[in-house]
Order: C-alpha cells, then sequence, then structure tokens
C-alpha cells in the first residue's frame, strides 16, 4: 500500500455503509482511501459487493433501488500528479459529500475530480454516430462548462476548442488506437477498442482518476494489456474491479479483496 506520508489522497472512504430496503448489509466500509498514483485492484466474487463499493465511491448508490446508502466520501481536487506531495489538512480542505446525498453536489465532482467506467462500453455510445462525433460532444460539454470545471491533471489549456481537439487527438494516440477508428461507428469497434474508445471519453472529461467496472473481463489476454495500458497512460490513479485477480498482473500495485460487503484483504 502506498504511503500516505508520500503521496496525497485521491479519494477517501468513511463509515459507508449500502443496505436493502428490507435491512440486509449488502456493503459495509469503515475506513478505505487511495493514493494519488495508485492502480487499485477490487477482487471479488459476482455479489461481493465490489461494484457497490465502486458506486458509493462514484456517488452512484442514490439511483440504485431498492437500497440506501449512508456514510461519506471526499474526492480530492487537485492537478497532483503521481509525484504529488502530501496535501495538508486534506480532511479540511475537501468537503465531505454523503454517499446517498444531494446529486448536485456530486455533479460537481463525478465528470471532473473522477470518472465512472460501467461494464459495457458498447452500451455507452451512441449506436448511429461515428466515434469522432461523440467524443467531439463531450469536448462542447467541457466548453460548456469550462468557467467551473477545475483543469485537472494533464487536462491544462483546455479553455477553447483548439485545446480540446488537441486533447482528444493526443489521448486517442496515448490508448493505442488508430486515426481510422475515429471515423467507425461504435459497432465497428471491437471489444477492446470499444473499451479504449471510452476511456478516451472518460479522459477527456478528467484525466484524475477512474473507477472501472470489469473492463477486461470479456477480453483476451492481449486485448486485456492493451486495455489496462492505456487506463495506465490516461490516467493518473485508477480503481479497476474484477472478479480475476490474474487479470490484472502487471498492472495493479495494490489489491483489496471484497467479500460479502466487506474488504478482508488489502496489500500490494
Amino acid at each position: 500500500m502506498v504511503d500516505e506520508k508520500q503521496r496525497a489522497t485521491a479519494i477517501r472512504l468513511r463509515r459507508v455503509s449500502v443496505t436493502s430496503y428490507a435491512g440486509q448489509v449488502l456493503l459495509d466500509v469503515p475506513s478505505f482511501s487511495v493514493a494519488v498514483g495508485e492502480r487499485v485492484g477490487i477482487i471479488g466474487a459476482t455479489g461481493s459487493g465490489k461494484t457497490l463499493l465502486a458506486s458509493a465511491m462514484c456517488g452512484l448508490v442514490a439511483d440504485m433501488p431498492a437500497v440506501h446508502g449512508t456514510g461519506q466520501v471526499a474526492v480530492l481536487q487537485s492537478s497532483c500528479t503521481p509525484a504529488a506531495t502530501p496535501a495538508e489538512g486534506w480532511e479540511g480542505q475537501e468537503g465531505w459529500l454523503d454517499v446517498g446525498g444531494d446529486e448536485q453536489a456530486w455533479l460537481a465532482v463525478r465528470g471532473t475530480r473522477i470518472v465512472y467506467m460501467a461494464q459495457e462500453a458498447q452500451a455507452a455510445f451512441h449506436p448511429l454516430t461515428r466515434v469522432r462525433r461523440q467524443l467531439d460532444w463531450v469536448c462542447q460539454e467541457r466548453l460548456r462548462h469550462a468557467d467551473v470545471a477545475p483543469a485537472t491533471a494533464g487536462d491544462e489549456c483546455l479553455v477553447d476548442r483548439r485545446g480540446l481537439i488537441s486533447r482528444r487527438d493526443q489521448l486517442w494516440a496515448q490508448s493505442g488506437l488508430l486515426p481510422e477508428h475515429l471515423e467507425r461507428f461504435p459497432h465497428e469497434l471491437s471489444g477492446g477498442q470499444a473499451q479504449r474508445a471510452l476511456l478516451v471519453m472518460c479522459a477527456l472529461r478528467t484525466s484524475a482518476m477512474i473507477v472501472c467496472d470489469e473492463p477486461v473481463s470479456a477480453l483476451d489476454r492481449a486485448r486485456r494489456v492493451r486495455t489496462l495500458a492505456a487506463v495506465d497512460r490516461l490516467f493518473a490513479t485508477s480503481v479497476v474491479i474484477s472478479h480475476d485477480r490474474e487479470a490484472l498482473a502487471g498492472f495493479a500495485t495494490r489489491y483489496v479483496t471484497v467479500h460479502e460487503g466487506k474488504i478482508v484483504d488489502d496489500r500490494p
């Protein structure tokens, strides 16, 4: 685990719990944090609670049916890189958000300090629109919110369309995709290509931190390696969910095992 004295904390959870309306405890995490620059693998079997943990980190529990979330999350607002110095007075500087709380408060964080990538990449794209245009939609959205969205790691000088388009092309090249892939419709991309295209879309919002839900579960070894390499290149900090520890070998710097809604192991 990364020593927090050496690196700033990217995200911190305290007393997080998710229960069903019937009273069953689905997730119970008294304390959890991720340091800037870490690549954390969250491992667990189906139904273990790993996706609930990821959803809590991104403020998505309130949108889930038949569950109730409590506890708090704080996400670092910074242009930190993995070599950043510790954030003095971190807890006082960064406001805590309620896991099941105000969606408007979460909207100021999600997409500017942290992004969430769901398991099925193809579902995130409009099926009848070429990939380039869909990435341009994200650029336009960034421009509309440029006066309120803080810059994050790698997002400098993105105050005009030219800067955003340049950033799009830079991220696309870093993902390992070819320029001609931009002109394809989503269904013309392979599973691994669609995953990397979605990673670029996420990184256009913020390259500070991403939480990915099973991004490599349906990929063969070669595509898995390329996808995880893209995650590493595009984001300063990453949390990747997987049911298979071996799938994240060579990528994760830390493994967190979730079982029956609890973190039962946390080690490099």
